[in-house]
């Protein structure tokens, strides 16, 4: 093999790479999910309430970043009054 048959096959190599990027960054675009901010918000209240068995008291402010893919959440929120379980109280034992 030649110098020259080196370089187009290395050429060749960089071409198909960069085809097969492009190929993944196009389906990434095409399949990319759009959210509304009142789904994240919902999905956040859902969670909680999974995870604590408490509902969110009051509004989850979320915004979407200006010129990102992103949204601004908060880091806390307000729940609810914890929920008394009556069937493991004892009284006058």
């Amino acid at each position: 093999m030649t110098d020259q048959d080196a370089r187009r096959q290395t050429l060749r190599s960089n071409l198909l790479t960069h085809q097969t990027h492009r190929l993944r960054m196009q389906i990434q675009i095409s399949t990319r999910i759009e959210l509304d901010p009142l789904d994240v918000a919902a999905a956040i209240r859902d969670h909680i309430y999974r995870k604590t068995g408490r509902d969110v008291i009051g509004n989850i402010e979320v915004a979407r970043e200006r010129g990102k893919d992103s949204f601004s959440v908060p880091t806390s929120v307000d729940v609810g009054p914890e929920i008394k379980d009556e069937t493991t109280e004892i009284t006058g034992a």
